[in-house]
């Protein structure tokens, strides 16, 4: 059941990182942007017909949008948790004031204390750590989570920012990179893979399972990226800046436009989820923080 809507509000960023999907062309650029009567035209009638618990805005970089807090007043009412991620080096104390006031939960990218690899492959690594030492000081940290991406390059520094988070009180999301440059995990060493696995049952050592470790070995270590259900596009709808409605971040089987019957898209998306069962394909290494 469909209780999960993503907006990708713009393709746009005030950062240009290295393995954005944006600049390595592995998504193409829209440079297409929703309007706020996009979504919220369309987040009334879905909320009308399925209760939809939370709403995911991404980018691009959402925060770019001068409709934002618009949006999170209007979506307030109809969600129950907000979610935005940002790279975080638009929130100012004033905005952040604002989204306190909403309870929004923040996912701010910091993939490296290390301020040369930060400034190398993403940017602004001062600002984004001015931006977290704001948040600490209004005690909002349980309500922020580090996203990490972790990759051959800065495999050694995650246990630092694991702790770092852990100080501060923020929540943590491991990623692996998506990248098939200098970055890639296809091209990194036995010991930097090692190494990763160990980072990984170590975060992730609470789980009885050990359900993350598992799909952090399958994911590195396996050629054949075939899993039986995605619990992902399960429960979620896409829509991108061009207004295209899809089961995924990463699968680009469109299910239709923001303009369509919304029982339409869910028939759409029932079908999906019934063709691929038992065969999902589609698996990849950014799939790995969405379960």
């Amino acid at each position: 059941m469909i209780n999960q809507l993503g907006f990708i509000l713009t393709s746009k960023c005030n950062l240009k990182c290295h393995y954005c999907y944006y600049n390595n062309d592995i998504y193409p650029s829209l440079n297409d942007n929703l309007k706020l009567e996009d979504i919220t035209s369309f987040l009334e009638r879905v909320t009308e017909v399925i209760p939809v618990k939370s709403l995911l805005l991404t980018g691009g970089e959402p925060l770019s949008m001068g409709y934002i807090m618009e949006l999170i007043v209007f979506a307030g009412s109809r969600v129950r948790d907000i979610m935005l991620l940002t790279n975080g080096t638009l929130i100012t104390e004033e905005l952040l004031q604002q989204l306190i006031a909403h309870r929004v939960h923040l996912a701010i990218t910091l993939d490296s204390l290390n301020e040369a690899y930060t400034d190398q492959y993403r940017g602004r690594y001062a600002k984004v750590m001015e931006v977290l030492h704001m948040i600490y000081e209004q005690h909002y940290s349980d309500h922020v989570d580090l996203n990490v991406t972790v990759s051959p390059e800065n495999v050694d520094h995650i246990d630092e920012v694991i702790a770092y988070a852990e100080e501060r009180g923020f929540g943590v999301n491991l990623n692996l990179m998506d990248s098939e440059d200098l970055l890639s995990w296809n091209k990194a060493s036995t010991l930097a893979i090692d190494k990763a696995l160990t980072v990984f049952k170590g975060f992730y050592a609470f789980e009885e399972r050990q359900y993350h470790y598992k799909l952090a070995e399958f994911t590195l270590k396996k050629q054949t990226r075939i899993i039986p259900k995605c619990y992902f596009s399960a429960k979620t709808l896409i829509i991108d800046s061009d207004r295209t409605i899809y089961p995924c971040f990463h699968n680009k089987s469109p299910l239709g436009q923001t303009t369509d019957s919304v029982l339409e898209i869910m028939d759409k998306h029932g079908e999906f989820i019934t063709r691929h069962q038992s065969c999902f394909n589609c698996y990849r290494n950014a799939c790995f923080s969405l379960f």
